[in-house]
């Protein structure tokens, strides 16, 4: 079965990063978590490091409301925890993609939350559960749709 690139993933989180704030403004995705998941289980760990921390400062550079630096910091910190796990996860399944996706997004979640000092909140529980939906519609779907017009 052919794989779709990671750029094609890349490009649909950066779409993702962009219209997200426009379409749903009182919910804050992790728009690259999916493509973190899609990282990790290609890739190997010193390259996943570097393009989940060179996604984080294209966050940071699109993110106005906190400090610059802060999103490649947790994006790397995530990378280096959840990386790991990846053995847990296949791509060819239906499911793995959005589970490793809510993941992601809990661990990036806890480190924001202590690198920020903010309280927990309610957001540690949601917004992964949202994220896995986010993953499932915009990553896993698409790439359904790819094996199938071209295989």
């Amino acid at each position: 079965m052919k794989r779709p690139p990671l750029l094609f993933f890349f490009l649909l989180a950066l779409i993702a990063l962009l219209l997200a704030p426009n379409v749903f403004p009182s919910i804050r995705l992790l728009t690259f978590s999916p493509f973190f998941a899609l990282v990790f289980l290609r890739k190997n760990f010193l390259t996943s490091l570097w393009i989940a921390c060179l996604s984080g400062l294209i966050l940071d550079l699109f993110t106005v409301d906190i400090r610059f630096g802060v999103f490649a910091l947790c994006s790397a910190a995530t990378a280096a925890v959840t990386y790991k796990f990846k053995s847990y996860f296949y791509e060819d399944n239906f499911f793995s993609i959005p589970l490793f996706t809510a993941l992601i997004s809990t661990v990036f979640s806890i480190i924001q939350f202590v690198l920020l000092q903010h309280p927990v909140s309610f957001n540690l529980l949601l917004m992964p559960l949202l994220d896995a939906i986010y993953g499932f519609v915009w990553f896993t779907a698409p790439r359904m749709v790819y094996c199938r017009l071209w295989n």
